[in-house]
């Protein structure tokens, strides 16, 4: 008789599926375009289109626009998050802790996926 591994509910799987770091992937893509559509900020003189047409693949302004676009998501997760807690009232779950402390530490796809992982889980990702 086999037992069937069945992991607790706030616990993350051990690999992201392809199709969640696709959809992750995508979702900052989108936030990087909604970023670029912004007007530009007072006091400056270019236009967030002429901008990203002067961005070089590597180049610190795309680092930067990319650097945005992933905090971008993760804010958003984060709401989702604490919306969640806030109508559950469950408690933070130490390892969506340790993801978010990495995607802080470090803020790259990797680590932001490993932060949609959590709600992902709990069907919070509408994306």
């Amino acid at each position: 008789m086999s037992k069937e591994n069945s992991q607790p509910a706030d616990s993350a799987p051990l690999k992201p599926s392809r199709n969640l770091t696709d959809r992750v992937k995508a979702r900052v893509a989108k936030a990087g375009l909604a970023l670029d559509r912004r007007p530009p900020a007072p006091g400056t003189k270019k236009s967030p289109r002429t901008a990203r047409l002067g961005m070089a693949a590597g180049s610190p302004a795309e680092e930067q626009r990319t650097a945005r676009s992933l905090r971008r998501v993760y804010s958003e997760m984060r709401g989702t998050y604490k919306e969640y807690r806030r109508q559950t009232g469950s408690a933070a779950v130490p390892e969506l802790r340790d993801a978010v402390q990495a995607f802080k530490r470090g803020p790259s796809l990797t680590s932001l996926v490993g932060v949609a992982i959590f709600l992902e889980d709990r069907n919070l990702l509408p994306w």
